[in-house]
């Protein structure tokens, strides 16, 4: 049985620089860029300065996205 904590195999553009799941981005799958669901779901400018994506990621997962929205609200 593999560790769901352990780092993924995926390349780093399709994982979450957060948690290091896949982030499910549409556009390292070959979509165009407005059918990505981050597209839909904006990381806030606080939350964007505190959390930044690294050049080599693609974006972050649905549950950090969120939960880094959730923490800047409440910041």
């Amino acid at each position: 049985m593999s560790d769901p904590k352990a780092p993924s195999a995926l390349p780093r553009a399709q994982t979450c620089p957060r948690c290091g799941q896949p982030n499910g981005c549409a556009v390292e799958a070959g979509a165009p860029s407005g059918t990505c669901w981050c597209m839909h779901e904006p990381l806030p400018a606080p939350a964007a300065a505190r959390a930044p994506i690294p050049p080599d990621a693609a974006c972050y997962c649905r549950t950090c996205l969120r939960a880094l929205r959730s923490e800047s609200a409440t910041a």
